[in-house]
């Protein structure tokens, strides 16, 4: 069905308690489920065998030990079992709408992305309990704080989407936001998944890495991984995704109406496009997008927004010219 793929922190004390919490309901979604586990650490392989995990400590990483993205992909992809892979950071918990999510998906190519909710939890969940997903699910939506759509924690793909992928290091800033503009700038199809699936991350510390979180988002391997993708122009967040599934259907995502940014990222898929990179040209992808996003609502019933189209649209082109 689905193989999973991760690496980990030690497994001892409370990371221990959260990494067998997270495995544990990867392998609850469906009775074909395949865990991949990356690197070498205290608790590997002894854990391994208590899950009945794939242990594969030759992965790929930098000169600090930490493992490379595109070493990791490769590994599953010839390891793995199933066609549908995901790496997953492996603090988070996913329940039975992930799949269920997945299956509702009809590319033969696409990644498939979500928005977190971080919750506190430092005991093992029961998994015996037959209603441990529901609760879990309540939890997270009522006390957990969902994380903006700049922060991505699994990525699942079909298609064998992954090709010639810089040398990042997972763990630390940016490398998620630039598989997000890989895939558009590839042309294949990102779906957001954040309406229809819970994305639950245990809250933890940052106390295993000198200079705590400051190091993971800004540190130097998370600026190397900036460099490496080409600078802040290629970091896409779940909003940039040009899919976004509902309990309705799966639909196009103009950029939930934001048609400035719908306008830079269009800019930014087309940088061969002189045009795109003047004021005409940007104003007339946004005016589109804008429109677009308009019309969808009245087509749901609100009028409003798109009467006042032609107001937006001359404030927008009087503004374009100015500036």
């Amino acid at each position: 069905m689905i193989t999973f793929f991760t690496t980990a922190k030690p497994f001892d004390g409370e990371n221990r308690i959260r990494q067998v919490n997270a495995i544990r309901s990867w392998q609850a979604l469906h009775s074909d489920v395949e865990v991949l586990l990356f690197g070498q650490g205290a608790g590997y392989v002894e854990t391994a065998a208590e899950l009945g995990l794939v242990h594969i400590p030759d992965v790929g990483i930098n000169e600090f030990g930490v493992p490379r993205i595109d070493s990791m992909v490769s590994l599953a992809a010839a390891r793995g079992r199933h066609a549908l892979q995901a790496y997953i950071n492996c603090d988070i918990i996913l329940l039975d709408d992930y799949l269920s999510a997945v299956k509702r998906i009809p590319f033969d190519r696409f990644l498939m992305v979500a928005q977190r909710f971080d919750v506190d939890i430092t005991a093992p969940i029961d998994f015996s309990s037959s209603a441990w997903a529901t609760e879990m699910g309540r939890k997270a939506r009522a006390e957990g704080q969902k994380l903006s759509p700049c922060g991505i924690d699994v990525f699942l793909e079909k298609g064998r989407i992954w090709r010639d992928l810089p040398p990042m290091v997972v763990g630390r800033g940016m490398y998620d936001n630039w598989l997000i503009y890989y895939c558009r700038s590839q042309g294949i199809p990102v779906v957001d998944g954040t309406d229809v699936v819970t994305i639950v991350h245990q809250n933890h510390d940052y106390t295993h890495i000198a200079g705590g979180k400051r190091t993971v988002e800004v540190g130097d391997e998370a600026s190397r991984n900036l460099q490496l993708g080409g600078g802040y122009r290629h970091l896409f967040t779940i909003q940039d995704s040009d899919w976004k599934m509902t309990v309705g259907g799966l639909y196009r995502n103009w950029y939930r109406g934001d048609s400035k940014r719908c306008g830079e990222v269009f800019e930014i898929l087309h940088e061969d496009q002189p045009a795109l990179r003047l004021r005409l040209g940007r104003c007339i992808v946004e005016a589109t997008c804008e429109w677009i996003a308009r019309w969808r609502m009245a087509v749901n019933g609100q009028l409003l927004p798109s009467c006042k189209y032609p107001g937006w649209l001359v404030r927008r082109f009087f503004k374009g010219v100015a500036n």
